[in-house]
């Protein structure tokens, strides 16, 4: 599964189930991912603005996850252009 689409994966969770608040160890038992790959996710879809975290440590939607799916996304962005192994 490629960065890309992990993140696309967690987005369209939190999509369909807008209650969605998850620490970090629940996250990873979730979708099956080691803490490193789960860590940069997240932190990386709370960057977005698709996420955000609350100071107890859960994440919860963001304010661009109402915009539609994936709006935060651009063809040529290096930093979700990798792969993630799992």
């Amino acid at each position: 599964m490629t960065t890309r689409e992990l993140l696309l994966r967690i987005e369209g969770e939190y999509r369909e189930m807008p209650g969605l608040s998850l620490t970090l160890p629940q996250a990873q038992r979730l979708w099956g991912l080691d803490s490193n790959t789960c860590a940069f996710a997240l932190t990386t879809l709370v960057e977005r603005k698709v996420l955000k975290q609350t100071t107890g440590g859960t994440y919860l939607r963001g304010p661009s996850s109402l915009r539609g799916p994936s709006s935060w996304l651009c063809g040529h962005d290096a930093k979700v252009a990798g792969t993630v192994k799992g």
